[in-house]
């Protein structure tokens, strides 16, 4: 199973349906996701990783204006950070894994 491209992240569409999305769908269309549909600490582990790869995808951003001016680059940058990195977001198998 790979975070990238498996659906696994629970979400409620604009249409108010749950469904599960990977972590490239997520950030490709964020703009028809509700919310996240999972308890309440689990939201804050998502929502920290979610940062991380932002952040990581945009090595930055470097201050705060950056950051207020980065909203359009975020799904570019983020699906070349996930393209990048994906075999280091496996969960099973032979070589790298995920936090292993």
């Amino acid at each position: 199973m790979n975070l990238t491209t498996d659906p696994w992240i629970p979400v409620i569409g604009a249409d108010g349906r749950q469904r599960s999305v990977s972590l490239q769908h997520l950030f490709a269309s964020a703009h028809e996701l509700r919310d996240l549909s999972v308890k309440p600490h689990e939201k804050i582990a998502l929502l920290r990783l979610l940062i991380c790869i932002t952040q990581a995808a945009l090595d930055g951003p470097k201050n705060y204006d950056a950051w207020e001016s980065c909203r359009e680059a975020i799904q570019p940058a983020v699906k070349r950070y996930l393209d990048k990195w994906a075999a280091s977001f496996e969960l099973f198998g032979d070589g790298l894994r995920f936090l292993q």
